[in-house]
């Protein structure tokens, strides 16, 4: 399996899992986009603006015709999370990139978990695709997902517990 087709599955999931959290819970996005400073009209709508893209840049990544599309907006997107990011430095602004699903705080792990998609979406457009997703069998799609969604869960969990013993220092013994 090469490490393109990796990519392209992992951050079309990261775009659907992000834009279903979104649409499930859009007051903790919403909430989120007025701690950065956005009026309270262009938060509510920005909320639906922004899931569909990442249901756009989620379809665009699976349709081989459109990847191209689908990279660039994905880098678009990426790009939006890194600005919010730099707005959100030196003050606590919950994160609910997720819709909820964790609860962080912009910060470090958040700056690195963006610069690590972000070097992602670099990665997709500056490398060829010399692979057809085609020539991977279903099985191959399946365990990319399936590992891509359980990637996710394990970044939450480590988020939850690293919450967890900050919340609750001496319990852990």
């Amino acid at each position: 399996m090469q490490l393109f087709i990796f990519i392209q599955f992992f951050m079309s999931v990261v775009f659907f899992m992000a834009a279903l959290g979104k649409l499930v819970k859009p007051i903790t996005f919403s909430e989120t986009m007025r701690q950065l400073g956005i009026n309270r009209l262009w938060a509510k709508s920005g909320v639906l603006i922004i899931a569909f893209l990442e249901i756009i840049a989620c379809a665009l990544l699976i349709i081989p015709s459109t990847l191209l599309f689908g990279q660039i907006l994905s880098l678009i997107l990426i790009c939006s999370y890194v600005w919010a990011s730099w707005k959100a430095r030196g003050r606590l602004v919950k994160c609910n990139w997720f819709g909820g699903l964790v609860i962080e705080q912009f910060g470090v792990v958040m700056t690195l978990r963006n610069l690590i998609f972000l070097i992602m979406c670099i990665y997709m457009i500056v490398m060829p695709d010399t692979s057809v997703v085609g020539i991977y069998s279903l099985v191959d799609i399946s365990q990319i997902i399936f590992s891509s969604i359980g990637l996710i869960i394990i970044y939450s969990l480590v988020v939850m517990v690293t919450q967890y013993i900050k919340l609750y220092p001496g319990e852990q013994q």
